[in-house]
């Protein structure tokens, strides 16, 4: 069991008067199979697909993602990849499946990104291995345990203004108290 989090959504829900963060940049390279729920999300072009957003596997049939990545999105060109890790290559490791329902939180603003939940139902079902599983979440809801390190993941820029990484990124955002979610789906 993994003992900081990294889903970086979950805070927002429901806030109300939180500033908005800057990106974060830079980090360094995951471990293969170290954050095993994990999800690229893509969206098909002319040249194949791309990546767009990360998320992370809630259960056999969900993911987790930002609401702002979903918005304006339709279900026939977005694509969850599971067990990626180095996005300009396949390692076999990979699932694809054709995203299915899109669901974005009701109060979700755009403007100050208060709720930017998302998730994605895919069908068929996830398949559950050493390189894919579903993140583990707190089980009540209320504080994280004060001192958790927070690490967020995913495959942004390595610096300020700087092109993105194909390889999985890890950055630790420090110790920080943040809400926990409770029952998601």
């Amino acid at each position: 069991m993994h003992k900081y989090i990294t889903v970086p959504y979950i805070p927002l829900l429901g806030a109300k008067e939180l500033p908005i963060l800057p990106r974060i940049v830079g980090g360094e390279d995951a471990i293969p199979g170290e954050f095993p729920y994990q999800v690229s999300i893509q969206k098909q072009g002319l040249f194949g697909r791309s990546h767009m957003c990360g998320g992370s596997v809630l259960n056999e049939h969900h993911v987790l993602t930002a609401a702002h990545c979903l918005k304006g999105s339709n279900t026939n060109s977005l694509y969850v990849v599971m067990g990626e890790y180095d996005l300009g290559k396949n390692s076999g490791d990979e699932q694809v499946i054709v995203a299915g329902e899109l669901v974005i939180h009701e109060h979700y603003d755009a403007a100050t990104y208060t709720n930017d939940v998302g998730i994605i139902r895919v069908v068929p079902s996830i398949t559950f291995n050493d390189k894919v599983m579903a993140v583990d979440l707190p089980a009540e809801m209320g504080l994280v345990e004060a001192g958790t390190e927070c690490i967020t993941t995913g495959w942004g820029a390595t610096e300020e203004g700087g092109s993105s990484s194909d390889i999985l990124k890890k950055v630790s955002l420090g110790e920080r108290v943040v809400w926990g979610c409770g029952r998601v789906v």
